[in-house]
């Protein structure tokens, strides 16, 4: 069985921790490293010293736009931790369906948007000279103001040449960034079904929902794919009741609205939260979270 690893700052909530139990149920060890102790790591999951990879200190040297870019140090973390640990990397909103094996000694690499590769399933060969290149990289823009994806870019670049190779997107995130929400409602119930047949795992884009608004202590709306997925499991427990239908076809349509035009990079999406994005969250919390408070038993 393979070792997976994982990095998370701050709060765990039960989409987390699903899907990182996810791969702990097919029989493989996870590892979550962080930099300070979780409440209620479920059994299954490993926590580790994120000292033991990248110091603490270094989460504040990766910007973009005058702010630290979690994303970016995220990537760093990966990088260093393939050197140090030799454990395939997952992102924390990756859920297997079925089992696959990584070898530490291969590289793992999945295409997005035919020659890109996404960084949520990632493995390097430690004894590289392809990832020493990549952190030497990475570590050339400590303490600059760059772009969002900039650190990932520099994966892509250096394995261009080897995209024949790269593992089929279909196969491990088969909803494109953009179809996201698909996952969440009950009409696109049977189509997730049908991509995902064959499929080894599915990316949640944890990024998206974040900015959308969405409450992650709450399940997807009954009849939804993801919905199924979950109640089904013994993790469903740990959420305080079930998204209303309504509320999330509402944040959806706000969200999509917003991005309804050329298809964007996943780094442009994330960065486009304008004034009236704020406003119309705002709008929507004000008028559904008493209902979620309700529902949750926190009034």
């Amino acid at each position: 069985m393979s070792t997976f690893g994982s990095f998370w700052l701050g709060p765990l909530s039960p989409y987390e921790k699903a899907s990182l139990l996810s791969f702990a149920e097919f029989g493989h060890s996870v590892v979550l490293y962080s930099y300070k102790p979780f409440d209620g790591l479920p059994s299954g999951i490993v926590q580790g010293d994120a000292n033991e990879i990248v110091d603490e200190s270094y989460i504040d040297r990766f910007i973009t736009d005058g702010r630290r870019n979690i994303a970016q140090f995220s990537d760093y973390f990966r990088y260093k931790m393939f050197l140090k640990k030799h454990l395939c990397w997952i992102d924390s909103d990756v859920m297997m369906l079925k089992s696959f094996e990584v070898e530490s000694s291969e590289n793992f690499l999945i295409a997005e948007n035919g020659t890109n590769i996404c960084n949520a399933i990632l493995n390097l060969n430690p004894s590289s000279r392809e990832l020493g290149r990549i952190v030497a990289a990475s570590e050339s823009v400590l303490d600059q103001d760059v772009p969002f994806g900039t650190l990932q870019a520099f994966n892509s670049r250096t394995f261009k040449k080897q995209s024949s190779s790269f593992k089929p997107a279909s196969l491990f995130m088969p909803l494109h960034y953009d179809e996201f929400y698909k996952f969440l409602l009950p009409e696109y119930r049977d189509e997730c079904q049908e991509l995902c047949r064959d499929a080894f795992s599915i990316h949640l884009y944890n990024n998206i929902w974040d900015k959308m608004g969405y409450y992650k202590e709450l399940l997807p709306p009954e009849g939804s794919y993801l919905h199924d997925i979950l109640s089904s499991k013994p993790i469903a427990k740990q959420f305080k009741g079930v998204y209303p239908e309504s509320v999330v076809r509402a944040l959806v349509h706000g969200w999509n609205q917003r991005f309804s035009g050329e298809a964007l990079s996943i780094g442009s999406i994330l960065k486009q939260l304008v004034p009236s994005t704020r406003r119309t969250l705002k709008r929507l919390h004000s008028q559904y979270m008493p209902l979620l408070r309700e529902m949750s038993g926190h009034g």
